[in-house]
């Protein structure tokens, strides 16, 4: 039975959750969902499937997490873990009532199995039912291991735990579980924009800042090696908006305070940087499936090799250059970007 908060009635209720819309499930933020395709030779067993189905569903590959599904509820109808698979895609499909009664039937026999809880969490959390919030997401920090898949999935939920306490106006709580995730994974620039947002919502603008700074500056690093992941950037984009947004309120608080309009200053322009690198990867993306349908497109490749050194992916861009030269040794555009690029490689400082 799902625990009411204080004079709530059951109407808000459903009203609450109908509103939750394109909340990711467990262990990531949300991402762009991949193209459908085959589960592969390598996937024979319903149980198998089912459990790759998940693992998609825990990355954001929402459309595969369903073909999956599909064939292995077709082979095997009877599984228990169907029912977790299909309250997780059923948040992503914005049905999260029925998805929090599939997950708590799943959820009276799953054993130490920590993403349902955690998914009703969520959906709680993003509903502001912050008190229904705090249980199922105690039981799934319990159950959850450290790290799983590269997510930092204990210091995520401590995060939400935090949020939670948070919006119950329970402060002392909240720090306590916001320290423990910083501690869990001081290097996660997710966990960090989520402290950062969760430290907004309170005012205190100095821990906020912090945090997303750290964010930003972690993200930075992430991108140098390898530029063109599209999560990374989108945090980043997010990352860069939460310095903007926790700036400005700063600004309003202190107007007098010339330090602050420089920081708004410079962290307006790395913002519309990161928005600029959204739209210079969809270019990329268009310039490959350009490139993809003729390969003898050489004008479309010399300008994607010009987006992949934009986006500071050099190296690529002097493969691609390479590869375009071979073709056409005379081809002067590709020459003259790859001496461009070659010279901006001189200038940078020895590591």
């Amino acid at each position: 039975m799902i625990e009411k908060e204080p004079k709530m009635s059951q109407n808000r209720f459903a009203v609450c959750l109908g509103l939750v819309l394109g909340i990711s499930t467990v262990l990531i933020s949300p991402r762009a969902v991949a193209q459908q395709g085959d589960a592969g030779p390598s996937i024979k067993s319903p149980e198998d499937m089912l459990e790759e189905a998940i693992l998609k569903i825990d990355a954001g590959e929402y459309q595969e997490a369903a073909t999956l599904y599909d064939r292995a509820k077709r082979s095997k109808p009877n599984m228990p873990r169907l029912a977790l698979a299909l309250g997780l895609i059923r948040i992503q499909q914005s049905r999260a009532a029925e998805a929090i009664n599939i997950l708590e039937e799943f959820n009276k026999d799953a054993g130490n199995e920590f993403r349902g809880y955690y998914a009703i969490g969520r959906v709680y959390n993003e509903s502001r039912m912050y008190l229904q919030a705090v249980r199922p997401l105690e039981r799934a920090k319990d159950f959850a291991p450290v790290e799983m898949n590269g997510k930092n999935v204990k210091a995520e939920i401590a995060v939400e735990l935090a949020i939670a306490y948070n919006g119950r106006d329970l402060p002392k709580e909240a720090l306590r579980y916001a320290d423990e995730a910083a501690a869990l994974a001081p290097n996660d620039p997710g966990v960090q924009l989520k402290l950062g947002q969760m430290n907004l919502k309170t005012q205190d603008y100095a821990s906020a800042l912090r945090a997303a700074e750290k964010s930003v500056s972690l993200l930075n690093g992430q991108l140098r090696a390898d530029p063109f992941k599209p999560d990374h950037n989108l945090q980043l984009k997010e990352a860069n908006t939460l310095r903007v947004t926790i700036l400005e309120a700063q600004r309003a608080a202190d107007p007098d305070d010339a330090n602050t309009y420089f920081a708004l200053a410079v962290a307006m322009r790395d913002a519309a940087d990161s928005e600029r690198r959204i739209s210079l990867l969809k270019a990329r993306e268009y310039a490959l499936e350009g490139v993809n349908k003729d390969s003898k497109l050489s004008e479309c490749s010399v300008f994607l090799a010009r987006l992949e050194w934009e986006l500071g992916g050099a190296q690529d861009a002097l493969d691609r250059l390479k590869g375009v030269l071979a073709d056409d040794a005379n081809n002067a555009d590709a020459a003259r970007l790859r001496e461009e690029i070659l010279a901006s490689l001189r200038q940078q400082p020895a590591p």
